[in-house]
Formats: C-alpha cells, structure tokens, sequence
C-alpha cells in the first residue's frame, strides 16, 4: 500500500488523536472561551506571544487546548494585578517552568511573599538585612549573610548608620542562598564575583571611551545617561546571550552520535540494511497490503521496517493508519510520537505522547515522550527549560526501566535507549553517562541471542542494537585508552564496513596527520 492510499484513507476517518484527546480533557477553543471569559483574538494573541502552550491540531480548522490553559489564563491576570509584570515578563516565567502549572502557581505564591515585591508597591526602596533574611526560604542566618558581606558578594549601604540593601541587591542575596542550599560555596561565587567585576570594569573603560568626545553643554549629560543605559543594557543581555550560547553549544558536542543530523540513526549503514534484506521486505509488506489493505500484521511490520530504515516521514502515515484503525494501538503512539519529534513537529509530538502516557502507561510511550521534551527543550535554545525537560525525561525514563522489567525484549529495548539518549541527546553536562558495566551487560545480553527463528526484520534489529551498544561502549572505551577499543572498532567494522564508524575514524586520521603534518613545519 503506497503512503497516497494511506493519506486517503486517513483523510476520510476522524482524527482517533482528537477521540483520545477529548477524553482526556482536552477543550475546544469555545470551552476556554466559556470558563476563562477572554476574547477568542486574546487566546489567539496569547499563543502568538508564547504565553500558552500550542493546542493539538485536529484538523486545518480545528484544534484542541490542554486542560491547563484555562488556569494558565487565569494566571496570566494574576500575574498582571498582582505582580505588575509584562506580558513579555509573564511569557518568560510560563516558558520557563514549560507552562507546568503547579510550578507556575508556586512561584506566583513566592513572589507574593517576597518583602522586595511589597516595598516595590509602597513606594520603598531599601530593605534592612533582617527584611531581606526573612524574604528566604528558609531564612538564613545573620552570620551567614555577615559572611556573605565579608566576600565583597554585595554591597551595601548605610542610612542613619544601618546597613541597607538595595531591591537589586536583595535578589542577589537570594540567588546565593538558593544556591548555597544547592551545594555552590561562596568561593565559587566569589570567583564568579571576580569574573563579572572585571567585566564591568572594562565595559565602564569602553563607556568612558565612548563619552570622552562629548561637550558637557546642553542635554549632553542626558545623552551620557541614556548611553550608560544603552551600554548597561546591551552588556546585561550580551551576557545572558552568551552564556546560553555557551551551555547549548556545549549540550550539542555529542548530539549526533546516533542519529545524525538529517535525522538518520548513524547505524547501520543503507548497505548493510540493503544486504539484510530490508528493502525487499518493504517492498514484500507494501505488496501484501495492496492486497490486503488494513492488515494490522502487516501495518505493525511495516512500521517497523520504516523504523529501521529512519524514514520518519512514511513511519507517521502507517503510525497514523494503524491508529485509524486501532486508536488504542500503544506501539503505533510510540512511533508516531517519535516520526513527529523527528520531523520536528514538536507540540503535537508531546501532546500524542502525554496523551497516550495518560491513557496506557506504556514504558515505550513514556521513553518517547522524555525525548519529545528533551528535543523541544533543544530546538527552544533555553538552558533552563532543556534542563527542566532532562530532569523529567529522568524521572519518564525511570518509570519506563522499571514497568518494562517483566517483559524481557522490552526492557532491553528500554535500556538501550536510555544508554544512547543519556549519551548523545539529553546530558549536556555529562552527569548521567552509562557505566562500562551497565554497557557490557547489554552487550553480552544482545551478543547471546540467536538469530535462528526470528524474522528478517528482527535478524535487522538484533543487528543494529548489537552495533549501538558496541559503538557506545567503544566509546568509553577509547576515551579511557583501554586496549577493548581496538577489538571493539574491529568488531563494528567487521559487521558494517560502510558505516559510520568507518567514515569517522578515516576523518579521525586524517585529522591526527594534518596535525603531524602542522607540527613539523613548525
């Protein structure tokens, strides 16, 4: 059956995402327009901003909310009323806490009870230190702030002889105490302290340079104040910018391990895929349900030869087809979560996924579903929302190990996953790399099944998960400069010798020759 047959068919059925999502608590739009009381244009207007998440598409027309877009507009008001903030501000904090309204809602309920917001309001400016120890959570001690002032951290000031503190000043408190809690010394800051300072001391340089010219007559002094608060703020922002760059460069150093950037998985190679048969297979399975069409047999297999073969776009129509058929279908989510991730459809692929969580539980599902987040995090380019989502594909990735241990091939396939994804896609520190062991437990798991008995596409399987784990644990191990490396490049090589790994060494040479080569000219 061709993906034409499938997209016609799909055409004349009712979307089965939209059934699910219904029962799910999924609103139309008339439903938040009913409990929210906002205008149709300022739901519109919101989405635009960013301040709601995107509704899953049902149709060209149609599209259905999440069930917490009724709270977060509720909140959007609060926000403004209570707060004083921006639309722009009110977008950050949503985004920030990937629209979760618990979240949300606890840091509306901390800013409200932060004494800084309050003298805000009244007109104050200045805060005593016991005011500013009170506004933590928990509250620090008098000694710790004394020592916190003993680092040169923040300056403050004195008014009829007490030492006060500006709102600016109050919030860096804050953000040391919070990171105190979270095991940073105050050496650390205070090297952090150091870098900033002599930052600002060139940036005041480079303004003096700037301002030398200037004739001190007329509005020349205004001129000057809005060329600080030009430099101040281009610096504030240049920064932040730059430390984003900084950290989302460094958690893309190792994302195209195992699948590369067209959206391939890096093994095996087209050759050795066209050796093993999967092409004719294809073309096998699309013959059969030409005659048979709507086979469920036949669509699953298909499915998964189109895994195989990373060929996210006709993976979607069958996902799509066997869930027309089948809406229950858990395999069939798991894929077409994954085709939509892939294809870079990344709302709807969280929204199918977080639905399908919500009515299965299935581990696969639930493995999928802590990649959509994790590659939406990614392409959003925000540090703080990519950490977010790595810390709930943690916990997605926890539950799926855990529900999928009674089914053996299943939870090898959990494990697997996990091992490449905390390598390659979702551990841009490095903090939850595999162990040798837990990869050389998976290797001999996957070296020691057989092969007799299973179909060409799970001969495929077995071969490909046999190269992944290899490669992964070559890896390791050449970065440890252990002797296995040389046996297990050997031993991927021997299998794909048109793979990857093969075009990466040659590169790795060439590379180490150009460098030979540099070095004696030199």
């Amino acid at each position: 059956m061709s993906r034409y047959i499938i997209a016609a068919a799909m055409s004349r059925s009712i979307n089965p995402f939209a059934a699910r999502a219904v029962q799910h608590g999924y609103l139309t739009i008339k439903s938040v327009i009913q409990q929210t009381g906002a205008h149709r244009q300022t739901i519109h207007y919101y989405l635009n901003k960013g301040l709601l998440p995107s509704p899953a598409r049902t149709s060209r027309t149609s599209a259905l909310y999440p069930p917490s877009t009724v709270e977060l507009i509720h909140m959007v008001k609060a926000f403004q009323q209570q707060q004083r903030l921006s639309l722009d501000e009110i977008t950050e904090i949503f985004q920030r806490f990937a629209y979760d309204v618990r979240a949300i809602r606890a840091e509306l309920e901390a800013r409200n009870l932060a004494p800084a917001e309050t003298f805000l309001t009244t007109g104050e400016t200045f805060l005593s230190a016991q005011q500013v120890l009170d506004s933590l959570h928990p509250p620090a001690t008098m000694e710790w702030l004394g020592e916190v002032l003993s680092r040169g951290l923040i300056q403050p000031f004195l008014r009829e002889g007490e030492e006060m503190f500006s709102l600016v000043a109050a919030e860096l408190i804050r953000a040391i105490w919070t990171g105190t809690r979270m095991g940073i010394g105050l050496d650390q800051f205070q090297r952090l302290n150091a870098l900033i300072t002599e930052e600002a001391r060139q940036e005041v340089e480079l303004l003096r340079q700037l301002i030398a010219g200037q004739t001190i007559q007329g509005d020349a002094y205004r001129r000057m104040a809005n060329l600080f608060a030009v430099v101040e703020r281009f610096g504030s922002l240049e920064r932040k910018a730059a430390l984003h760059s900084g950290f989302m460069l460094n958690a893309q150093e190792s994302l195209y391990l195992f699948v590369g950037p067209n959206r391939k998985y890096t093994f095996p190679s087209e050759t050795f895929l066209a050796r093993m048969g999967l092409n004719k297979e294809i073309d096998r399975l699309l013959l059969h349900l030409d005659r048979n069409p709507g086979e469920l047999a036949a669509l699953r297999s298909l499915a998964r030869a189109y895994h195989l073969r990373s060929d996210w776009v006709h993976l979607n129509e069958v996902a799509q087809e066997i869930l027309r058929i089948e809406p229950a279908s858990e395999s069939a989510t798991a894929y077409l979560g994954q085709s939509l991730t892939y294809l870079g459809h990344h709302d709807e692929a969280v929204a199918t996924l977080e639905a399908g969580m919500r009515a299965t539980g299935n581990p696969l599902i639930k493995l999928r579903l802590g990649q959509a987040l994790v590659s939406r995090a990614r392409r959003m380019g925000e540090p703080g929302k990519l950490l977010e989502a790595i810390v709930r594909k943690a916990r997605l990735f926890s539950e799926a190990v855990r529900d999928s241990r009674p089914q053996a091939a299943l939870s090898r396939k959990i494990r697997l996953n996990l091992v490449l994804d905390n390598m390659s896609m979702s551990d841009p520190l490095c903090m939850q790399g595999p162990s040798v062991e837990e990869l050389e437990s998976l290797h001999q798991e996957f070296g020691e099944m057989k092969e007799r008995g299973l179909t060409v596409l799970g001969r495929i399987s077995l071969a490909t998960a046999r190269m992944f784990v290899a490669y992964a644990l070559y890896l390791i191990r050449e970065k440890e400069g252990h002797k296995d490396a040389a046996r297990l490049r050997r031993e991927i090589l021997a299998i794909d010798p048109d793979g990857v790994l093969a075009a990466r060494s040659a590169k790795k040479k060439l590379s180490r020759k150009k460098k030979r080569t540099l070095s004696l000219r030199g």
